[in-house]
């Protein structure tokens, strides 16, 4: 689990959600999920206006910049996560939306 933490879209406030990670190399790959809700989750809006975060994990703050993939490599991310969460397929099944795949790219590292 890591805290992410985002500047609000809308209010500029900052908010932490607790949230499941995974690697994919030297990046942190978030899933935008919302638990198959129809809409996306609140973070994933905060993070596509404002892409710089901070995200806790173990003993490590980080401070990291959100890129939302897109088309295959979206497509092959998914498909990895999938592999060890297959939570996440049954979750598209039932939604529209294609559930985004966002990479962090770590900018420092705090102790």
């Amino acid at each position: 689990m890591a805290l992410l933490t985002t500047t609000g879209a809308k209010s500029g406030n900052p908010a932490t959600t607790p949230i499941t990670y995974y690697r994919d190399g030297d990046r942190i790959l978030l899933i935008a999920s919302n638990f198959g809700r129809t809409k996306h989750p609140a973070w994933y809006h905060n993070v596509r206006k404002n892409p710089t975060v901070t995200l806790e994990i173990g003993t490590e703050t980080l401070t990291a910049r959100a890129t939302i993939t897109e088309g295959d490599e979206r497509d092959r991310l998914f498909a990895e996560v999938v592999a060890r969460q297959p939570g996440y397929a049954e979750y598209q099944k039932h939604i529209d939306r294609v559930i985004p795949v966002v990479a962090f790219d770590v900018l420092q590292r705090r102790p």
